[in-house]
């Protein structure tokens, strides 16, 4: 199964919406001004965040002074990108970052993560993402925990059933294996699924044991995704207990590529550390 979703193609939009604005020497204020939007949704638009509809893309094709080749090309686009993801049709994702990041995710080629003390979400168990998501509040509902674990468990089916496969390359800290989430029982169906995914040439499972000492990821955990087209910029996702950040600069990307490149080595194989 090939899923990619409307996500890439809102990049592209967005890209491409940049840099005919800045061909023409329009400056974010000048569309705003211009009435056609606003220049938190031009933004919005810009970043690949949400949808153009067809009609605003004439409109700004219009104010850009496009030809209608280029007009045409963004037309098409804007239509591609009216699609809806899987998780769209989610009521606890519809337009989130969650949903943003899972469209990221399910056309990257390459994710590469690092977390330190909690399980990745893509090779977690539903009992683990169930007493992680319970954790978020003090007095959780349960009804939306078992929606969010649910998705959790789409997103590893549709993953892991991607053709071509993802490749996936994870590095925990100690921490994330140590903790008892959920108790001794949850924590050993967790670990056996480890063992499993381990074992899976898709899969690249390693740990950064105590015995490192200082590393260059220490700042916190997070994830790079890489896509197949060179024209789809990498992308970092940082999440935090206020919200989610993006960075696709390419010395921001850079930056976070060099401390995989860090922390690789001083990480062994999941299957040769200790649990």
């Amino acid at each position: 199964m090939s899923v990619s979703g409307p996500t890439i193609v809102r990049r592209q939009l967005g890209r491409r919406l940049r840099q005919t604005r800045i061909g023409a020497g329009k400056k974010i204020d000048d569309v705003s001004v211009s009435g056609v939007v606003s220049k938190a949704t031009l933004h919005r638009y810009e970043s690949g965040r949400v949808a153009v509809t067809p009609g605003t893309v004439l409109e700004l094709s219009l104010l850009y002074g496009l030809d209608r080749p280029t007009t045409l090309s963004l037309y098409e686009l804007a239509v591609g990108s009216q699609s809806r993801g899987w998780w769209e049709d989610k009521e606890t994702l519809s337009a989130t970052s969650m949903g943003f990041y899972i469209g990221l995710e399910s056309a990257a080629s390459v994710i590469q993560s690092y977390m330190p003390d909690v399980i990745l979400g893509l090779v977690q168990t539903a009992d683990y993402a169930r007493e992680v998501e319970r954790a978020h509040e003090s007095d959780p509902d349960e009804e939306a925990v078992e929606r969010r674990v649910a998705i959790r468990m789409q997103r590893k089916e549709i993953i892991f059933g991607r053709t071509p496969p993802v490749r996936l390359q994870v590095v925990l800290g100690p921490g994330a294996l140590a903790r008892q989430v959920g108790g001794p029982a949850v924590m050993a169906g967790q670990l056996a699924h480890l063992r499993e995914l381990a074992a899976d040439d898709r899969v690249e499972l390693r740990i950064l044991p105590w015995e490192s000492g200082a590393h260059a990821a220490m700042a916190g955990g997070f994830t790079l995704m890489r896509f197949e087209d060179p024209d789809d910029p990498t992308v970092v996702y940082v999440e935090s207990a206020v919200g989610s950040s993006y960075f696709e600069l390419p010395d921001q990307v850079a930056r976070y590529a060099r401390i995989i490149d860090h922390v690789y080595p001083q990480s062994v194989p999941f299957e040769e550390h200790p649990v």
